[in-house]
């Protein structure tokens, strides 16, 4: 299908001793002549989920980091040793699949051969990094006979409320191996099938090459096109063409619209093409051909996609999912309710200990914070036990229930803050065997009902806070004279009359009634809300950083992994681009425009809002 598409880090002991004896209410020093850089660009992302249309997550990660390349180079020119870090992202939704494809790239030993995810990267380096994001980002897009793949599952599914249900279940069964499920309302989409699409994207990430990303754009396009692009400077196919502003977009002529419209098309063609025939020749013959039919889960065998889920997450990259942990199988029969809901957080035990270790978090836990102590923290071995529970989605997919330890969920360990108190008297923030818990009187065998990777981006970006914070007062301070600090998130404009999907899952699915969802949606707001009085202004008064907010208008659909056919894709992905640039840039005179060929008005395709505290 065309792409619808970590490493164990050891750190030195006498970091790791100075990490548990430094006050995180520190500021970084800034004195110290003996580091190796002058200043490093900490960069961590954290994206709401954006359905079908992940292609522009992808991208936005690429260019988040390059406004940090842009920053650092205008330091190393007046002389400064600059370094940029990137190692740092929680996703949920289809934003999971962006986080594990950004674990595979800053995994991949083709572009960085001696660098893990918590290494200070260098300028090259970064923009290798960021090149690769884009890359992948243009080679997501769906063919016909992939859209029909998907589109006959999801009409056969819901096609059998008015044809034959009767006739329809069994076959969608034997096709799909699905069941009728209890919950979502007999959404029956497959998750697993969805699986490899995903797997098949993180596949090019963790197997790239320099020379793929660094394609000239003359291999691309050529003729008049060709001649367009080049006097935008554009060199090479993960480029796009660049303007100053939207008055030098809408002053182009239409031929030059029309040469650089019908360029961007050849150029993502040109992608996806080269990345399907990369991908293909490393499997032996009909062996890629035949990836939906290949079990991909943990007991699947020995086929090479599942290899490549079977990785771990990079230290620093975690995925998220709203979910009921409970204590026995009786109590996932029916579907939970919002109270009963957490944000599970699922990364790799590395970094679920990091964060245990974290001076901020043991903190706010001790001092029972009432959303930061909802959180769950889940060990999980392999990029599929990231992303699976993430993507699932009321409505849509089938439901997740079952055992914690199980092939579906593979979570080794667990920390639930509430739980530990209530089986220890007190926070001892050691994690808990997710088999089963014994203590005194109380055992048990944890189970968790998964309700979707929903969270608004500031619930998402909690979390991954504390790992960054742990990071710039840590081993980047050891290592720097500055740590200029950057927490970015995206999603749509919070506009708190306008309906919104994770709104609706909150107020219309996990709710038994009207005033009940009214309540449980004040919460969800004020639990959005608290990650900037607390988080956030922890991050922006402590560490002296920012809080970079991006808005987009993705025209959502309710599909996995694909949105509306005729390249619809390809386009979002140059309005990220544009979102970007124009919303983290201070000055007008730095301003980039990435050419678009929807773009007519100022409003046409950005949304402003860059401060994600205040809601408009």
């Amino acid at each position: 299908m065309k792409f619808a598409r970590l490493t164990t880090v050891i750190f030195m002991a006498s970091i790791s001793l100075t990490a548990c004896k430094r006050n995180t209410d520190a500021q970084p020093n800034v004195q110290s002549n003996t580091k190796s850089y002058d200043v490093v660009f900490a960069q961590c992302l954290a994206p709401q989920g954006n359905g079908g249309n992940y292609a522009a997550t992808l991208t936005w990660v690429g260019e988040q980091i390059h406004v940090r390349i842009a920053e650092a180079k205008s330091l190393a020119q007046k002389g400064k040793r600059v370094g940029i870090y990137v190692g740092c992202m929680l996703g949920g939704s289809s934003g999971s699949v962006t986080a594990a494809v950004l674990s595979a790239i800053l995994s991949n030993k083709n572009l960085l051969p001696s660098k893990t995810s918590q290494d200070i990267l260098s300028i090259d380096e970064a923009t290798l990094i960021a090149n690769s994001m884009r890359y992948v980002a243009f080679s997501v897009d769906l063919n016909l006979h992939e859209l029909v793949r998907f589109f006959g599952q999801a009409f056969w599914t819901q096609g059998s409320n008015f044809i034959n249900q009767n006739a329809l279940k069994p076959l969608i069964s034997n096709l799909f191996g699905n069941d009728t499920p209890h919950w979502w309302k007999g959404a029956t989409v497959d998750a697993s099938k969805v699986l490899v699409d995903f797997a098949a994207t993180i596949h090019l990430a963790s197997t790239l090459t320099p020379q793929l990303v660094n394609k000239t754009i003359s291999s691309a396009i050529a003729n008049a096109e060709l001649k367009a692009y080049r006097e935008r400077g554009v060199r090479y196919v993960h480029e796009l063409p660049e303007f100053e502003s939207l008055k030098e977009i809408e002053a182009t002529t239409s031929q030059s619209h029309e040469e650089l419209s019908i360029g961007l098309h050849k150029q993502t063609q040109f992608i996806g093409q080269a990345a399907d025939h990369f991908v293909a020749k490393q499997f032996s013959l009909s062996d890629y051909a035949r990836r939906h039919l290949v079990d991909l889960g943990p007991n699947g065998g020995n086929y090479k996609l599942k290899k490549t889920i079977d990785a771990s997450l990079a230290t620093g990259i975690c995925t998220i999912t709203m979910a009921a942990l409970v204590r026995s199988k009786e109590a996932l029969q029916n579907q939970p309710m919002y109270r009963n809901l957490n944000p599970v957080v699922f990364c790799s035990k590395q970094t679920i200990d990091r964060i245990l270790a974290s001076a901020l978090y043991r903190k706010h836990i001790a001092e029972g914070h009432p959303f930061a102590t909802r959180f769950i923290l889940a060990a999980v071995p392999t990029i599929r036990g990231g992303i699976a529970p993430s993507i699932r989605e009321p409505n849509l997919m089938t439901p997740l229930r079952s055992r914690l330890a199980n092939d579906e969920l593979e979570v080794s360990e667990f920390y639930y803050p509430t739980m530990d108190k209530e089986l220890n008297g007190s926070f001892t923030f050691t994690p808990m065997n997710a088999r089963q818990v014994k203590k005194g009187t109380n055992e048990f065998v944890p189970h968790l009902g998964v309700a979707g990777g929903f969270p608004d981006r500031r619930i998402t970006a909690w979390i991954a806070s504390y790992f960054l914070v742990d990071a710039v007062t840590g081993h980047l301070a050891a290592k720097s004279a500055e740590v200029r600090t950057t927490l970015s998130l995206l999603g749509r404009a919070n506009l708190r009359s306008a309906p919104a999907f994770h709104k609706n899952a909150v107020k219309n699915v996990f709710s038994a009634s009207a005033t009940d969802g009214d309540q449980n949606l004040a919460d969800w707001m004020n639990f959005a809300d608290s990650f900037c009085e607390t988080m956030g202004s922890h991050i922006e008064k402590r560490l002296n950083g920012k809080i970079e907010n991006v808005t987009v208008d993705w025209d959502v659909t309710k599909l996995p992994a694909a949105q509306k056919p005729g390249g619809a894709s390809k386009l979002l992905v140059v309005r990220t681009i544009n979102a970007t640039r124009t919303q983290t840039h201070s000055s007008e005179k730095n301003t980039k425009l990435v050419f678009d060929p929807l773009i007519k008005t100022e409003r046409g395709s950005r949304q402003f809002q860059p401060n994600p505290c205040k809601e408009q």
